[in-house]
């Protein structure tokens, strides 16, 4: 998920890479300007047959065109053939067009089984937050986020159910902080 302007969040999937804070894509696509213009994103990886989630939203950076390089060839024959024409999520006139393009570009896969386009770029996402998802039957499920800070990380429990607390000044505080080392 990468933000838009006004930090917007937009959703897109990002396959898994290296510890699993690291994804690729084009850096002509839209997720790759939208990363250019503001290096914000998050991932969420799901069980939910075990009712769990886990979601890492944080600043990103781009890798080298070494770090591309070395990420490309460990994707399918079809992901790479796609991201060499480079015109993904473009607007598709003719799926003739589209499958010439893919069939030259497999043709070369075929030959040089590891070509990269010079825009294909693997990020990674420094964590600043990481939420913890626990569904509960009763509806009122298990939420804890983690938040980093100067000496480490802090702990925030998030009950859905629990309303806010009120701090000596007034103000409202969303949870206590427990330092961890996340």
């Amino acid at each position: 998920m990468a933000a838009r302007a006004g930090g917007v969040r937009r959703a897109a999937a990002a396959l898994r890479s290296g510890a699993g804070r690291q994804f690729a894509c084009h850096a002509f696509s839209p997720k790759g300007g939208q990363l250019a213009r503001h290096p914000r994103a998050a991932l969420t990886f799901c069980w939910a047959e075990h009712g769990r989630q886990v979601r890492i939203r944080g600043r990103v950076t781009p890798g080298s065109a070494e770090d591309g390089a070395a990420d490309f060839p460990g994707r399918s024959v079809t992901a790479r053939a796609e991201s060499l024409p480079a015109r993904q999520s473009r607007y598709l006139t003719e799926a003739a067009e589209r499958d010439r393009d893919l069939a030259k570009a497999r043709a070369l896969i075929a030959k040089e089984p590891s070509p990269v386009h010079p825009a294909w770029t693997l990020h990674t996402l420094a964590p600043d937050a990481v939420e913890f998802w626990q569904a509960a039957e009763s509806r009122v499920h298990i939420r804890l986020r983690h938040e980093r800070a100067d000496d480490g990380w802090d702990r925030f429990p998030l009950w859905s159910w629990r309303p806010a607390a009120r701090a000596p000044d007034g103000t409202l505080t969303a949870g206590r902080r427990v330092p961890t080392d996340l």
